[in-house]
């Protein structure tokens, strides 16, 4: 199945796949009726693996979000909880404070009078 009509801010860099399979196509529309995108993860392995079960593990390939931004998932990491019963981690991300931009205009103005 092929996503030809995709839009373009729908799926993060280098993440476009042109075939894929019917889950595929499912989330993209998805994510394309709300307003989502799909983004890739940078990291540690180590801090991505989402199931261990023996020698076997997988990782985080990607994350939905609410923007495009991605200076917003800059730390991203998965750890293991006893309250929840699941052999998967929790996802856990910070974000980065972006630039005041209020605080500067201020200063403009400030400086102005």
């Amino acid at each position: 199945m092929c996503n030809q009509g995709t839009k373009k801010y729908t799926v993060g860099h280098k993440l476009f796949h042109p075939i894929s399979n019917h889950l595929s196509s499912f989330l993209l529309n998805f994510c394309e009726q709300h307003s989502l995108v799909i983004n890739s993860t940078w990291g540690r392995k180590s801090c991505k693996v989402t199931w261990r079960s023996g020698q076997r593990s997988s990782q985080i390939d990607h994350i939905i979000t609410e923007s495009y931004n991605t200076a917003k998932l800059e730390y991203i990491k998965g750890y293991w909880a006893k309250e929840v019963n699941s052999d998967h981690k929790i996802i856990e991300t910070l974000r980065t404070p972006g630039k005041n931009n209020w605080t500067y205009k201020k200063k403009e103005e400030d400086g102005e009078k």
